[in-house]
Order: C-alpha cells, then sequence, then structure tokens
C-alpha cells in the first residue's frame, strides 16, 4: 500500500509556494519538489518500480508537470533507487523534459537497480560534490552537505563498504524555513556503520523540518545531532511491513529528550518499533501537509514559528549577540584555547559533550561584563581524567542563547 507524505510549503500573498511531497513508500525514501518558479526535483525513488510509476503519476497529475529538471540519489540501497528508472524514463517520453541532469554520489554499484538506473540517465548523470549548491530561482537552494563520508567543514569519515554510510545528502532552504534530508546516514560507530551525524550536525545548525535519519533506526538520531539540528518537526517515514522493526524507542527517545521537537510517523509498523510518547507526536496514517508563510508554517494543521531574517530561534544560533571563534588549535593533542566576544553583561556556561550528549566537563560558570575572553581545556573530564581520542562538543551558552563548537581530540 502506498501513502503519499506531501508536504506543501504554501506562502502568503507576498510568499510564494514551494512544494515538497515526501512519499513514504514502506522501507524507502522518495521526494519530491518543485519551487515557485517552477523548477523541480525527484530526491529517491525506492524501494520499487511500483512506487517509481506512482510517484510519477503524482507529479504528472496531481502538480500538473511534464519535465523534471533534477534527480537526486542518496545512495544505491534498494529502498532509495529503485524507482528512480521508471521516474526517468517516465519523464523522458516528453520531448526535452529531463532538463539539467541526475546527481549521486558517484562511482558504481552492483546490482539490477543500479544499472537501469545508469541506462536511464545516461549522460545527463553527475557526481554531487561537497557544497555544492542547486538553485531553484524564487529564493529556493538545496546544497549538498553530506557525500561519501565527506562534510562542509571538510572533516570526514572512511566509508568503508557500508552504502549508508555514503549518503548524499541535501539541505532545502526557502527564507528561513529549512529542511533537511541526510538519508540513512548513522550517529554511532556501530559494526560497519560510522558517526557522519557528529561532525555534520555543527554545519547545519537548527532547521525546520527533518527527515530522520534511515527511517528512525537505533544507529541513528543520536543526542548530538538532534540536539544541534533542534527540529521543530520530524517525520519518521515508514512502512507498515517493514521488517526492521522501524522506528527504534531508543531513536525516538533521542528525538524527545534531547529536542523540542514534534514528530510525525507516517504509519505504525505491526513487527515492532518504538512508541511516540503523548504529547510528542502522533501516527497519522494520511498524507501530511506542510504549509509555510513568511512568519510561520504549519504540519498538518499543528502552528509553527519562522525566525525572522537573520535570527536562528533554535537552540543553536549564530547571531551577533554571541561571537565564538574556532577552536585553535584543532585537531588538538590535549589542549585547546576556545575564544568569545559579549556585546553586553551575560550569564556565561561553556560545557564539554561528547558525542553521545553526555556532560564531561564544566569550563566556566558565571557573570561576565561585555568583552573578550577565552578558555582552555586540557582534554581532561570532570574527574581529572584525559578523555580518548574523538570528536567533542563545546556548548556556549549565554542567556537563552546557545553556540555549539566541534572540538577535536588526538592522542
Amino acid at each position: 500500500m502506498l501513502i503519499m507524505l506531501l508536504v506543501t510549503v504554501l506562502a502568503s500573498p507576498a510568499f510564494a509556494q514551494l512544494r515538497i511531497t515526501c512519499f513514504d513508500i514502506g522501507q524507502g525514501n522518495g521526494a519530491y519538489l518543485q519551487a515557485p518558479s517552477g523548477k523541480n526535483a525527484v530526491i529517491d525513488a525506492g524501494p520499487s518500480n511500483t512506487a517509481g510509476r506512482l510517484m510519477w503519476k503524482f507529479i504528472r497529475d496531481s502538480m500538473a508537470v511534464r519535465h523534471l529538471d533534477y534527480t537526486f540519489l542518496s545512495h544505491y540501497h534498494l529502498d532509495h533507487i529503485d524507482g528512480m528508472d521508471k521516474i526517468i524514463d517516465s519523464v523522458n517520453i516528453y520531448p526535452d523534459s529531463f532538463r539539467v541532469g541526475a546527481y549521486d554520489r558517484g562511482y558504481s554499484y552492483t546490482t539490477a537497480a543500479y544499472d537501469e538506473y545508469v541506462a536511464s540517465a545516461g549522460a545527463k548523470r553527475n557526481t554531487a560534490t561537497i557544497g555544492q549548491l542547486f538553485d531553484f530561482g524564487s529564493g529556493v537552494t538545496a546544497q549538498c552537505i553530506s557525500v561519501n563520508g565527506k562534510t562542509l567543514s571538510g572533516d570526514s569519515i572512511l566509508p568503508g563498504t557500508e552504502e549508508n554510510n555514503k549518503s548524499f545528502g541535501l539541505l532545502i532552504t526557502y527564507g528561513t524555513f529549512k529542511m533537511v534530508f541526510a538519508t540513512d546516514i548513522a550517529g554511532y560507530n556501530s559494526s560497519s556503520y560510522k558517526d557522519v551525524e557528529s561532525i555534520l550536525a555543527p554545519d547545519i545548525g537548527p532547521v525546520s523540518v527533518m527527515i530522520v535519519n534511515h527511517h528512525g533506526s537505533a544507529t541513528s538520531s543520536n543526542p548530538a545531532w538532534v540536539s544541534t539540528l533542534n527540529p521543530q518537526a520530524s517525520i519518521i517515514s515508514i512502512g507498515e511491513n517493514n521488517t526492521y522493526s522501524h522506528p527504534s524507542q531508543d531513536a525516538i527517545d533521542r528525538l524527545c529528550n534531547n529536542s523540542g521537537t514534534y514528530i510525525y510517523q507516517t504509519e505504525n509498523s505491526p513487527l515492532g518499533g518504538g512508541t511516540i510518547p503523548a504529547g510528542r507526536g502522533r501516527v497519522t496514517n494520511s498524507n501530511i501537509h506542510i504549509i509555510v508563510g513568511d512568519t510561520s508554517f504549519t504540519v498538518d494543521g499543528d502552528h509553527y514559528s519562522l525566525p525572522a531574517q537573520g535570527v536562528e530561534t533554535n537552540l543553536v544560533t549564530t547571531t551577533p549577540q554571541l561571537e565564538v571563534g574556532t577552536p585553535f588549535p584543532n585537531p588538538s593533542r590535549g589542549l585547546t584555547t576556545l575564544t568569545y566576544q559579549l556585546p553586553q553583561a551575560s550569564d556565561v556556561n561553556i560545557r564539554i559533550y561528547n558525542v553521545a550528549g553526555q556532560l564531561l566537563k564544566h569550563l566556566f560558570t558565571g557573570a561576565q561584563q561585555p568583552g573578550k575572553y577565552s578558555v582552555r581545556w586540557d582534554g581532561r573530564d570532570e574527574a581529572g581524567g584525559k578523555v580518548p581520542t574523538g570528536i567533542y562538543m563545546c556548548r556556549f551558552s549565554v542567556g537563552t542563547l546557545t553556540r555549539t563548537m566541534k572540538v577535536i581530540l588526538v592522542r
């Protein structure tokens, strides 16, 4: 059974419309983006040829278009790729209707679905690069924020053979509305999975809407990721017949404990899976509509405020009221200096956390007058013990404002 998750970004009279349609296609992902300019894209299209045909039918009939500017394919697992060839083949029926290109993570893969996709994309196929910006006009952009283990800041992991580690992620921006598709990246070093979330989170900051990574699996949505992005709304797209018991209770609990997000889940899994706590979300069993104006948006009828231009209202902010310098040196072998500047008297708290969100060290707590300050971390925890090599988060809290900086420690 195909249930489509419709995300419609509808503006006030001064705002045109951006539409993003996320399809709940069982154990898989698929989305369609249409900007006010008319430029559009498909983001993933799994897990079957049937899903691809139904996605195209919706695009053709409900959105009343006969072209695609882009296709974006996050990675080559069947639940993301299998319907893409059917969409490309369908749009190619119309003359000059595939206008720009098919973007993916590059390299190759050994499945029939991959071969079918490559054959359909043909000369339009391109490899996405970190930081690449796709301009849809009317103020809508999509940026490549991760691919093959690399992130915007230049940090990276060695993805190994695990396909999920190589996911091509996108950040969709329209005014102060931001929506992240990081697809199937993990947040823990577990078996073949690598923690991409912790190094990517500081590159993104707060978002309006987040597609929950890897369908809400236990190895994704770590505390650092969730608290840094602090989504106003989180969407878990699963099918009722998924065999992985998604979403996990661990992932749901981290979403609830480390952010103020409200969760929208398309279906319940009768094979298990976690339960959203009362008051923190719901299973919709229907299409979900997001309507965005210049100051607010609604999700399935629920109202959310948007920050004004230049102001971040979620947990992590970068306003001029809190200026934080780059940690030095970074990576560090044990002693890192962090600088910050206060334009007015403020209560200040500076703390070190690990990527699991556990507090390790209080660096400073107290009131400070306007001016420039520095604080040092010696790579030790509250008990004086040396912490191991890894990635750590230094969180500056000044009044109601918070800024998180990443510190890499190498022993």
